[in-house]
């Protein structure tokens, strides 16, 4: 299916948020001064039905609409939703939480005190909110606050939401029925890796393949360029309501600028076939020439948006703009594969490395950096960072600061780059994509901060209240910010004001002009809640939020007495007490001659509320308490219901007073009986036992609650807890209305099995709070025990590899744990090795999606740890699981321990082979063991090999053949020669040259000084040695030995002596280049030397024309030169020679009889080989040890492999 649309008309995006807040000018302190007391503004989007004038409209302008022809004013309501009155999205109802749907009630025609509202829900009998019109509503023109509560918001059609005044003189009337589309469900479904930005149920964007490669041209651009969307989401497994629907808008992104795609029609929705837009001309002009990276999002008809944006996809531009062509892409060091995980770092910033070399820069010219980032949450920051001023054509690292990728974890970030050069237009690069892991940050927006606020509390009765909203990620200064008030009186009624400003570029300060009667001064005794909403072009985002007392909760006045309904049940029963209602207001010192004190009693059903009662106290009354009566006519339209008692104390020019309210139940006192778990045995009065088993595969992961509603009020709520060890959470048990199922007496609750291995062998508690209008009552508690897992079922630890219960130290070996009961990502899960010495082998790593999709965990056991065991050591596997969610090992449940396994140690065994290049000469260690160099001359190649893994995981190619390899000791620097009489200078993260040091001819082996100062340069030729400052890697010097040849070198252990071999031994002064003597070799040229460990000898390789001619030399280095102790004859070729660690055993390759000898350096004889019958031996060139002496590595040139030799 193929769209075309030229891109250069402007299209309307609708259902985005429009924003055109006025520009901040150069005076504006980013401070709005607000008077609460003004109209507030009503958005014409937000109207159900929608109103005539596009206008902003304030209450007032509805006082003179009569009540029918009232529309309902709905924040967050979506309009031009097709079929329907508006839509409600996700974020519509969760900017309140539990209190639902916002609907708020104008002023109306002949608004009178005493008119009762009720606001209905799809269930035209049972109100979903009401309300009670005092007078000060109707002198102020109040715009009064009511809520759907969310468990009466099924997502689907909601019909009819209206509201019903019963008026005090008399009759009612309704506004319009609404019929209202609620969708809560983002399209494409749920992000698969819910910590990533990048949702891969949304396919990538598809171009053409040359455009991909090649980029856009002028001339494609001319001629347009198609873009292809395919079906989402990607899995079809995905409920159906997330699949490609009718009306979402896909908004693609590309550098920044939006498409604007038309929303998708019926055609389009109703297949799964590809979907092709056409991008012209005037689109490509706003992108402009460049490297930009394509994404998109799509957002559905009521405005959800998807759990992320598309992977993205990089794309040349490269327009007839005057711009030249893009210079390489620039990389982050420490991301050698695209992925910089953040830990990693410890604190350290990032570098990016930038190669200039000429003539594409010159000195004095300067990079600026671009890192356009996109966090986890798909906020958009974007930072640049400038180097220095270049100083020579070659590279440049820049630092990104740690506190900006911090940022971006989860997310991803775009890195390009310019050239910025003065006089001439700054020349941008290609760019690359990496992706940033690490421990997840919070991400929301943070909520606002009262200034004025002491810790939780405001005064009420300061004259300006100040709200600052914090310094957020990827501000700009044209986004438009409104922060929301939603506060509730002390006598439990509700404020809500909305207040708008731009961003700007300083403080964002809203300073809310109170005064002692302002809205915040009413609040008192109350709470205020502040939040604000963020729109930009990138969408909405709401921030957290923080909730304040207004005043001391004790500031307030204290409840009324009502007789007949005491506390702590505060019941009325009609059948118990036959008359009126008698309430006592208790004296109090604030109440003054002159003052009044009114009684509200406001019922929940029509005609159950008593006009307000005043009490007007003349000085007799001071310090006495106040009489009032509730009349019984006003009580019993109540029945089954509640009504809310309270008064306020007025007195001329103050602020009018409130007492906390008396919710009283009306009727006979509610059993709240305790809950029932249907998978659970009763084993006593409100208590029962569940045997986790039945809440296990095969049968259903759920728990089943139920409560007994048939004898509740079907007006009110359920809200099920489960609660018990202090620290573990608790899971969140949507409400739903106290309604009883078809065929039943009861509501049923389904709650995922997590929380029952929170409790495994323990108990929690379980009950439910019945939420009516205006009152909470609890219920009884149900203790459930929870049985533990018998142990078989936590018989899951195994080291599959073992043979016969036995491990051997120079074989691999893994810790397999089996999927355990309740098994979830993201538990923290250790596993301990248990034996003579024991090892962590993994310290609270969370269950990974991978991990949790296989139903095991497989942990390799370190080939260092094996060999540090000893022969008849017994070895077991612990694994325990954080089942409770705290991530604590204390608390976390143990697996039964694995089998108990025999240590039998191997010695000399060939454990393996990896296959590498062609014809490995010559290997470098690194110093912690953990990477393997191999210079491979025949392919012209170095293999990089991980020894825990034994893989290849990098091959660095060459131009030409390498000849000598070294690795500083630090890991970070590799050095190799090559054939055009140089060394190369490999930084070791992405395995990058930074510089070429030029030798002399034939250069060769390679040695650095025990400290890593200074590099060696042999020679295969002559008997020069070049000397290396590894500092600055420049050549310093050249030392002149002997005849021919420095084939091999070694120092001694201090570095103090440098010794090089061809067919003379020459030991060199390290601290000037001093040749202070040779040793003659013979007429057999030298390949090997090696320094013993504990001994002042040398150990030097000969060989000459004839295979067995060869010899092995033992010289005294105490002496200068080195002098001959022993001379061993008639070996075949010998080349490469190394000692153990402990100095006791020297290993010899024999190149001719493919042979590795064993040397006892005690006895100075040759006692044996290593069996290679396995992995045979061809041309075993080189040998290096690792620094515990437990493997050995063989360069075996024949056969293109490195061969693995356990010791």
């Amino acid at each position: 299916m193929s769209l075309d649309i030229d891109l250069s008309t402007d299209l309307q995006s609708a259902h985005l948020p429009a924003v055109t807040p006025a520009p901040p000018n150069a005076d504006d302190e980013d401070e709005l001064d607000v008077d609460l007391s003004a109209p507030q503004r009503l958005l014409p989007q937000y109207f159900a039905p929608p109103q005539s004038t596009q206008d902003v409209l304030t209450p007032a302008d509805f006082a003179r609409v009569p009540f029918s022809s009232l529309p309902l004013y709905i924040p967050g309501l979506t309009s031009g939703v097709q079929g329907f009155d508006g839509g409600i999205n996700k974020a519509a109802l969760e900017v309140h939480r539990e209190a639902g749907l916002l609907c708020i009630l104008l002023p109306y025609l002949d608004m009178a005190d005493g008119d009762f509202i009720e606001l209905f829900c799809v269930d035209t009998v049972v109100p979903a909110a009401i309300y009670n019109v005092t007078s000060d509503d109707v002198a102020k023109g109040r715009a009064i606050p009511l809520y759907i509560r969310r468990s009466r918001l099924t997502d689907g059609t909601v019909t009819p939401v209206f509201m019903r005044a019963t008026f005090t003189g008399g009759g009612s009337e309704e506004t319009t029925r609404l019929r209202l589309k609620v969708d809560t469900v983002p399209p494409a479904g749920r992000n698969p890796i819910a910590s990533t930005l990048q949702n891969e149920n949304l396919p990538m964007p598809v171009f053409p393949q040359a455009i991909v490669d090649f980029g856009v041209t002028d001339a494609d651009a001319q001629h347009g360029v198609p873009v292809t969307f395919r079906f989402y989401p990607v899995d079809d497994g995905q409920p159906a309501n997330t699949y490609r629907a009718t009306r979402d808008r896909i908004r693609l992104s590309i550098g920044g600028a939006f498409a604007p795609i038309p929303p998708l029609s019926d055609a389009q929705a109703a297949g799964r076939g590809d979907i092709t837009v056409t991008l012209y001309y005037g689109f490509w002009q706003q992108v402009g020439s460049g490297s930009h990276v394509c994404e998109y999002e799509v957002i559905d008809e009521v405005g959800n948006a998807s759990q992320g944006w598309s992977p993205p996809q990089l794309l040349n531009v490269r327009l007839n703009d005057g711009a030249e062509p893009l210079l390489p892409a620039a990389f982050v060091l420490e991301a050698p594969a695209g992925t910089l995980n953040h830990d990693g770092l410890n604190g350290a910033n990032a570098s990016i490395f930038v190669s200039t070399p000429s003539p594409n820069f010159m000195t004095g010219d300067i990079v600026r950096a671009t890192v356009v980032g996109r966090t986890v949450s798909g906020n958009l920051i974007i930072t640049t960072y400038d180097s220095p001023p270049l100083t020579a054509p070659s590279f440049v690292i820049i630092p990104c600061p740690n506190e900006d990728l911090r940022k971006l974890i989860g997310g991803r970030f775009q890195l390009s780059y310019e050239r910025v050069r003065s006089g001439v237009p700054n020349r941008p690069s290609e760019s690359s994509i990496v992706q940033v892991i690490g421990t997840p940050i919070e991400t929301d927006l943070r909520a606002p901060i009262v200034i004025e606020a002491n810790g939780d509390v405001i005064d009420p009765q300061l004259l300006a209240v100040n709200v600052e909203v914090l310094a957020y990620d990827g501000r700009d200064p044209f986004d438009l910010i409104t922060l929301i008030l939603d506060g509730t009186y002390a006598n439990g009624s509700r404020y809500y004001r909305e207040i708008d400003k731009p961003a700007g570029t300083g403080a964002i300060l809203f300073r809310l002009n109170n005064g002692p009667n302002g809205d915040i001064a009413k609040l008192e005794g109350g709470t205020l809640r502040v939040l604000y909403k963020v729109t930009n072009a990138e969408g909405s985002r709401t921030s957290l939020d923080a909730t304040y007392n207004v005043g001391s909760p004790v500031a307030s006045l204290p409840e009324p007495l009502v007789e007949e309904a005491p506390p702590p049940l505060y019941q009325f029963d009609p059948a118990v007490s036959l008359d009126d209602a008698q309430i006592l207001v208790k004296s109090n010192p604030d109440f003054h001659v002159g003052d009044t004190v009114v009684l509200h009693c406001e019922g929940t059903a029509p005609g159950g509320t008593q006009p307000p009662k005043r009490f007007p106290i003349q000085s007799f009354w001071v310090g006495r308490d106040l009489p009032f009566t509730l009349e019984r006519r006003f009580i019993t339209p109540n029945l089954g219901q509640s009504m809310r008692i309270y008064y306020t104390r007025e007195r001329d020019n103050t602020l009018t007073r409130f007492s906390q309210p008396v919710n009283m139940g009306v009727g006979s006192r509610l059993l709240l009986r305790a809950p029932t778990v249907v998978e659970a045995t009763v084993t006593g009065t409100d208590i029962a036992t569940l045997n986790p088993l039945h809440v296990l595969p095969p049968r259903p992961e759920i728990v089943t609650i139920r409560v007994i509603t048939d004898t509740l009020p079907p007006s009110a709520d359920i809200k099920v807890y489960i609660i018990s060890k202090t620290g573990v959470g608790s899971p969140d048990i949507p409400i739903k209305p106290a309604r009883p199922e078809p065929g039943g007496n009861y509501t049923s609750f389904t709650v995922p099995n997590d929380f029952v291995g929170m409790y495994l062998g323990g108990e929690c508690t379980v009950f439910y709070n019945l939420i009516e209008i205006g009152q909470t009552s609890k219920s009884d508690d149900l203790t459930l025990k929870i049985e533990a897992l018998a142990p078989q079922e936590l018989d899951l630890v195994t080291i599959p590899e073992a043979v016969g219960n036995q491990v051997e130290t120079g074989k691999p070996y893994t810790v397999l744990v089996q999927g355990w009961p309740f098994m979830r990502q993201g538990q923290a899960v250790w596993i301990d090795l248990l034996s003579s010495s024991n090892l962590d082998l993994r310290i609270a790593v969370p269950v990974s999606d991978g991990e949790f999709t296989d139903k095991r965990i497989r942990a390799p056991i370190p080939a260092t740890y094996l060999r540090s065991l000893h022969e008849g050591d017994t070895l077991r596997a612990q694994a325990l699981v954080s089942l409770d969610g705290t991530g604590y090992k204390f608390s976390a449940t143990p697996l039964t321990l694995s089998p108990a396994y025999r240590v039998k140690k191997a010695s000399g065994v060939v454990e393996g082979a990896i296959a590498v290049g062609n014809t490995p000469n010559h290997l470098a260690l690194s110093s912690d063991d953990s990477t393997l160099y191999v210079a491979n001359f025949g392919s012209k190649t170095v293999s990089v090999i991980d020894t825990a893994t034994r893989e290849v995981t990098h091959t660095i190619s060459l131009a030409t053949a390498p000849r000598g390899i070294a690795i500083h000791p630090n890991d970070q620097t590799l050095y190799v020669t090559v054939e055009t009489a140089s060394t190369l200078v490999i930084e070791t993260e992405n395995f990058q040259t930074t510089k070429t040091i030029s030798g002399y001819t034939s250069c060769s082996a390679m040695r650095l000084n025990p400290t890593g100062s200074r590099l060696y340069v042999g020679n295969d030729y002559y008997p020069f040695t070049q000397e290396i400052e590894t500092s600055t890697n420049t050549s310093v010097k050249y030392l002149y030995g002997s005849y021919y040849y420095a084939n091999a070198i070694t120092t001694n252990r201090s570095g103090s002596r440098l010794y090089t071999t061809g067919y003379y031994v020459s030991e060199f002064n390290q601290s000037n280049g001093t040749l202070l003597g040779s040793y003659h070799n013979g007429s057999t040229e030298s390949k090997g030397i090696a320094y013993s460990p504990t001994e002042e000898v040398l150990y030097v390789t000969t060989y000459g024309s004839t295979p067995t001619n060869g010899t092995l030399n033992i010289l005294s280095a105490t002496t200068t030169p080195p002098s001959l102790i022993k001379k061993i004859e008639s070996l075949h070729q010998p080349w490469g020679i190394a000692f153990a660690p402990a100095g006791d055993k020297a290993y010899m390759c024999l190149q001719a009889d493919n042979s590795i000898k064993i040397i006892d350096t005690t006895t100075r004889l040759i006692t044996g080989e290593i069996n290679t019958t396995t992995h045979p031996l061809d041309r075993p060139k080189e040998i290096v040890i690792s620094s515990d002496g437990g493997v050995a590595y063989v360069a075996n040139s024949g056969n293109n492999n490195v061969i693995i030799v356990s010791l």
